[in-house]
Parts: structure tokens; C-alpha cells; sequence
């Protein structure tokens, strides 16, 4: 359209990207090109197939430029008391699934929605990112639980080792434990990635979260399983995965999770169990064995220490501890003040 003699300025290619789902298209082919990872790409997607969900639900619009900041607030609104938690999961059944997500679901879902459209501003096909002044939604700092040693022995006793996929999942879960890496970094490892001679584990950058590779070493005992499970996955066709199904295919993040609940039940632990479960735990011991922080931060791959420090999680018994050694409380209160022992009386 004109004005009067005068052309009406028009976005950077406007044209070509008027709905979600086009701009979808566009940043994952971008993102692709750019080496993400296929689990980043996926989640751009997601974000926008819940976005397309409640504009339809609520009967808005998808062009790009109908999507403002009020538009924004009412998709969060949309995430925190009408979305279904876990809708579409294979796994979890109807009872779990819920209206209303979490604080932390609703933040995720912002943070990729505010990629996505500072995107379009780069591209030129909008002025400004509505999502950027959307404020994060407060949640509360719920202690993180982890598992005790007693916890972890029962849950690593439970897999039958003489049975192909569970002990593979034995070994994931020994890995897990010993390198401290996500589960997604694990179940990629391709045999290429793993040093029997110097007893160590390249992470390549391509598959790891922070796009930041890394060599862990493991023990003896975690390198000979890998060994083990190697020599049982010959009876199969050949794969470059470690960690496979029986079918030669690679093992998935999600399949890992349902198998890895199912012990958790056998085993008898009343805690949700989860992959990430094995990182919180391990790093959580790390220190309190008296790891160093910054060792720490390299095994697991976190570029800002901050991270590191919010992402472990010390016991109480570990807290009442260094409290009782370290308190400035030893230093004020003098002997006299101390409790005395108590002298018993001759003759009685």
C-alpha cells in the first residue's frame, strides 16, 4: 500500500515471513546452518506449535504482526493455568496431565520465544522483540533433592545384568554417575569417543549443551563395563552408538527415562527419579568429599561458576557440619561458657 506520494517503509522481508510458522522454518534453517544442536532445534519448534495451539484456541492471529506484548502476556498466562502439563508425552499417563505449568516451564518457554522474535528484529521483519518486556515469572527456590548412597546402590542393584538392555542401562547409569554429564551427551557417545588406553570420554562440542567439548576421564571399573557392552553390541548389526536398542537403533533420552523410573519403582524410592537426577547427586557428593569448585565446573561443563554454585546442593548433614566447624561462635565463646562434665561424688 502507499501514502500519497510517499512509499510506506516495509520490514526486511515481510513478505516472505508473515506467520509463526514460517519464522519457524526460517530460524531452524538458520540455526541448522549455524551447528545447533537437533535437540535446540526441536525446542524451537515445540515453542512454537504451543504458541499456534493457543492463538487457535483463543481464536488470535499468527502474523507476525499481530503478536504484541499483550498477545505475549497472554500466552504466559496461558502456560501457567490452562496449558496441560505433559500433553502429548508417550510416557505419563492422563492423571499427571494437568491444566497449568510450571513457573520454570512458563520461563523456558519465554526464553526461547525471546530468541525467536529478537530474530525477527535482526531480520528486520519487526521493530521490536514484544516478548523483552515480558518479566520472568517468579518461582520459588525449591531444595533440590538428591539421591543418598543407599538410594543409588538399590537403584544400581536393580537392572538384571545378564539381560542385554539392562545392562546397558546399568552402564548409562554407572556413566552418569561417573562423568557427571547429561543424558543426552551420554546416550550420543559413539565408540569413536571413548580412549580404553588413557581411560577417558570426548563430549564433542556439536552434542554438548553449551556447544563447548570436553574430555572426562572415567574409572577402571566404568571402562571395562564400556568395554563389556561394546563386546555384546558385536552380536548385533554394526552401529556407531554406544549405547544401543536391540533393534540397532540409539538409545533415546526419553526411552532412558521411562526404563529409569520403572527401576526406581522396583527399587522402592519414594523420589522422582530422573536422569539429571545422577548430575545433581554426583556434583552434590563431589563437593562434599571436598571437591574443588572450579574442577567441578570443568567436569560438567558450565562456562559461569554462578551456575555451578546454583546447580549443586549440599546436604543438611554437610551444612551442620562445616557450620559446626567453621562457626565464628568457637571464636566468642570462651571455656568458662562451654559445658562442663560433671563430677560424681565419692560413695555414691
Amino acid at each position: 500500500m502507499y501514502m500519497r506520494g510517499k512509499r510506506r517503509p516495509a520490514h526486511k522481508h515481510s513478505a516472505n515471513f508473515k506467520t509463526l510458522s514460517d519464522i519457524c522454518k526460517q530460524i531452524c534453517n538458520v540455526k541448522m546452518s549455524e551447528g545447533l544442536t537437533k535437540e535446540t532445534i526441536d525446542r524451537y519448534k515445540r515453542v512454537c506449535g504451543s504458541v499456534e495451539e493457543f492463538a487457535e484456541i483463543k481464536g488470535l492471529s499468527t502474523n507476525i504482526e499481530s503478536i504484541n506484548v499483550e498477545f505475549a502476556r497472554q500466552y504466559i498466562t496461558f502456560i501457567l493455568h490452562e496449558k496441560k502439563t505433559f500433553k502429548g508425552h508417550r510416557y505419563k499417563p492422563d492423571r499427571v496431565k494437568t491444566p497449568g505449568c510450571s513457573p520454570s516451564y512458563a520461563n523456558d518457554h519465554l526464553k526461547t520465544l525471546r530468541t525467536i522474535f529478537n530474530f525477527c528484529v535482526k531480520e528486520g521483519m519487526i521493530n521490536e522483540n514484544p516478548f523483552k518486556k515480558i518479566n520472568k515469572v517468579k518461582q520459588p527456590e525449591n531444595i533440590i533433592q538428591i539421591l543418598s548412597v543407599d538410594e543409588l546402590k538399590k537403584l544400581l542393584k536393580t537392572p538384571n545384568k545378564r539381560k542385554f538392555l539392562e545392562f546397558r542401562d546399568y552402564v548409562v547409569m554407572m556413566c552418569l554417575v561417573n562423568s557427571m554429564a547429561r543424558i543426552g551427551e551420554i546416550v550420543t557417545l559413539e565408540m569413536t569417543n571413548i580412549n580404553f588406553e588413557l581411560g577417558y570420554i570426548v563430549l564433542e562440542a556439536e552434542k554438548t549443551k553449551t556447544r563447548k567439548g570436553r574430555m572426562i576421564p572415567l574409572d577402571g571399573n566404568t571402562m571395562r563395563l564400556l568395554k563389556k557392552l561394546l563386546q555384546r553390541n558385536t552380536r548385533f548389526k554394526p552401529s556407531k552408538y554406544v549405547f544401543i536398542t536391540e533393534e540397532r537403533r540409539r538409545l533415546t533420552t526419553d526411552n532412558f527415562r521411562k526404563r529409569l523410573a520403572d527401576y526406581a519403582e522396583m527399587a522402592g524410592i519414594n523420589k522422582r527419579v530422573h536422569p539429571h537426577l545422577f548430575r545433581h547427586t554426583a556434583a552434590s557428593m563431589f563437593l562434599q568429599a571436598g571437591g574443588d569448585l572450579r574442577h567441578l565446573q570443568t567436569i560438567i561443563g558450565h562456562k559461569d561458576l554462578r551456575m555451578v554454585l546454583r546447580y549443586t546442593h549440599l546436604s543438611l548433614e554437610s551444612l551442620a557440619r562445616q557450620q559446626s566447624e567453621y562457626s565464628l561462635i568457637n571464636q566468642v565463646v570462651d571455656g568458662l561458657n562451654k559445658p562442663r562434665k560433671t563430677q560424681r561424688k565419692h560413695g555414691r
